[in-house]
């Protein structure tokens, strides 16, 4: 079983973002360690939290939740719904969620992005083939409904394409082939139009076929989280790379060690800082949950 061991971070990752507006450098360098890790309190899906991205302030978590519909005496298992939950301060334990029932159907709604004004959320939904596409929908305030989701043209129309990570310029995903692999892409843009998808390719370093996925893209857009199975037959890790300058390559990646175990762990947000990583682990053998590990003491 490979450890919980704090260790500093190896690599940090990019954006591949070009033309990020303010930029800035995080509070915390990539090279720190995580030196604390725990559960967020306050999600206590019966089924487990299949992803969380927040809001920039860390006040709002928009994710998937699996769930049980029907009567107690023949409950039937669904696949993916969307909820929105909040917290008065970063510390508190979040409150009761709240389905987005405007976007939820029978399909799996499996990851959701918010825009930095909160205003547009990004998701994937299946689709009865069980091939993924991403969605946009908007709401003119905060304490409005989404409105109809509108499908993102992301290159091939055929493929299946998950994981949306939005910035404020760019939208980071995976793309899965019909042999199980995925790379992942970017592609400028924003609202519902987005310029052709580039393929983050030098991240690609494990032996094919390997399936990248869940890109977690810091604000400084310097760094990138994301998470694949070190083999084909051990669970999804937390891998990072890193490079000098929004524009740039990417270096090589590397697994994060102090956040990997035997079990399955997948990145889904970054703090604004560079302090936090969110992410979800089924660590604790009831299902999948989100954690978050920090580069500083509470």
């Amino acid at each position: 079983m490979r450890g919980l061991g704090f260790v500093p971070l190896l690599a940090t990752a990019c954006n591949q973002l070009l033309e990020l507006p303010d930029v800035h450098r995080g509070a915390c360098g990539s090279e720190a360690p995580f030196i604390y890790l725990a559960p967020v309190g306050g999600l206590d899906g019966e089924l487990g939290e299949q992803g969380a991205q927040f809001s920039r302030d860390e006040l709002t978590i928009v994710f998937s939740r699996l769930t049980v519909v029907g009567p107690a005496e023949n409950p039937i298992p669904r696949l993916g719904d969307l909820y929105i939950v909040q917290r008065d301060a970063r510390d508190d334990v979040f409150g009761a969620a709240t389905a987005l029932s405007e976007l939820n159907t029978e399909l799996d709604e499996l990851h959701a992005s918010l825009a930095e004004d909160g205003l547009t959320l990004y998701f994937d939904r299946s689709d009865p083939s069980h091939r993924y596409h991403i969605f946009a929908a908007s709401r003119s305030a905060r304490d409005e409904v989404f409105g109809a989701p509108v499908a993102i043209a992301l290159g091939d129309p055929s493929s299946s394409n998950g994981g949306p990570f939005i910035t404020p310029t760019a939208i980071f995903f995976a793309s899965t082939r019909s042999d199980g692999s995925a790379s992942l892409f970017t592609a400028n843009g924003r609202g519902a139009s987005f310029e052709p998808p580039r393929r983050l390719a030098s991240l690609e370093t494990l032996p094919a076929p390997t399936a990248y996925d869940n890109p977690v893209v810091s604000s400084d857009g310097l760094a990138i989280y994301f998470s694949a199975p070190p083999d084909n037959a051990t669970p999804r890790d937390i891998w990072s790379a890193s490079r000098a300058e929004p524009d740039q390559p990417f270096g090589p990646p590397h697994a994060v060690a102090a956040l990997n175990t035997a079990s399955a762990e997948r990145p889904t947000w970054i703090s604004d800082d560079n302090c936090r990583l969110y992410f979800v682990t089924n660590r604790t053998g009831r299902g999948f949950a989100l954690w978050v590990a920090s580069r500083r003491t509470p």
